[in-house]
């Protein structure tokens, strides 16, 4: 009796093997470069979309950890790149069936990882990023040359990290005309650490963004290069009265204003009453937005915080002065 023939996924038409892939999650779709040099290099050729909508990575001295998230159709995938005496390895959470996990003896972890994160981007073809996050002390310069090559595009950009040039170098890499929000963190945890901010609000990265946090450090920078953030909360070392007067204007006029939380230092200047209501150490203030009579606007001083709400006027006792 003669034997069955065999056939592989290799030997299926392109069409069908292309169609497999459009429907196929991310996680597919990277296993399936895996199978074979005839898979990979037909992946690498027609680059399906791996439509990926979060990245996250974690780099330090002994280990790289990736997170690919779908939010529509899968779970997030981890992929742990470990150094244990030149080797590697893939694990997959206990809360998914696993893969056999891969073992690479004598590589470096890092030209791997940067060689699946170079691969990962080029077939994240239409779809743009809801988020990509970078932590890392130091972020290896193999990396920053893959991040170079192959600019992100994403809405908002999340970097943890010990040093603002690391900042500098990783933004420089991110499609400006996307990007929404940005986030910096101090790896360190530091927070009296004042950071060198003045090239980075150069860029467009920061002028075409609308979100803004970075808490866990002070910047001593003018109030200006805050300006058009409609949504905000950092640490400044310090702030003038002037500069609350410039802030309560621009957010009067800016339609999109939702909420502002400066952390200050120091206070340069003596605030006038101007009809506001004390509580305890704090004082508030209401304005009237001019081209929106349903909100208005509360601003709201207290030693080291100063805050600007929208609030409905719904919300405003009859007794408030506005």
């Amino acid at each position: 009796m003669p034997k069955k023939q065999r056939y592989s996924l290799a030997d299926m038409p392109e069409k069908m093997i292309m169609l497999i892939l459009e429907n196929s999650d991310f996680r597919s779709i990277l296993n399936l470069r895996k199978v074979s040099y005839h898979l990979r290099n037909f992946i690498d050729e027609k680059k399906p979309d791996l439509q990926l909508e979060i990245i996250q990575i974690h780099i330090d001295s002994s280990r790289v950890k990736m997170y690919l998230h779908d939010l529509s159709k899968s779970k997030p995938a981890k992929i742990e790149y470990l150094k244990d005496k030149g080797r590697y390895e893939e694990k997959i959470p206990k809360n998914r069936k696993p893969w056999k996990a891969i073992v690479l003896k004598y590589e470096d972890i890092l030209e791997t990882f940067c060689n699946d994160f170079q691969i990962t981007l080029s077939l994240q073809t239409t779809k743009i990023l809801q988020s990509f996050s970078l932590t890392a002390s130091e972020i290896p310069e193999e990396f920053k040359k893959v991040l170079k090559a192959n600019p992100l595009k994403t809405e908002c950009f999340a970097i943890t990290t010990s040093d603002p040039n690391e900042i500098l170098d990783a933004i420089s890499s991110i499609d400006s005309g996307n990007l929404k929000e940005i986030c910096f963190y101090n790896i360190d945890e530091l927070p009296e650490e004042v950071w060198d901010f003045e090239e980075i609000v150069k860029l467009e990265q920061w002028k075409k963004s609308a979100i803004l946090e970075m808490v866990q450090f002070y910047v001593h920078l003018e109030i200006r290069n805050f300006l058009h953030f409609s949504q905000a909360h950092f640490r400044i070392l310090e702030i003038t009265v002037d500069d609350i007067f410039e802030l309560k204007e621009n957010y009067l006029l800016m339609p999109s204003f939702k909420f502002v939380h400066v952390e200050y230092k120091n206070l340069i200047g003596e605030i006038y009453e101007m009809g506001a209501t004390e509580l305890g150490n704090h004082q508030k203030w209401l304005f009237k937005f001019p081209e929106n009579s349903e909100f208005v606007l509360e601003v709201s001083l207290s030693p080291k915080n100063l805050y600007f709400r929208k609030i409905p006027v719904s919300h405003v006792p009859d007794s408030a002065l506005i």
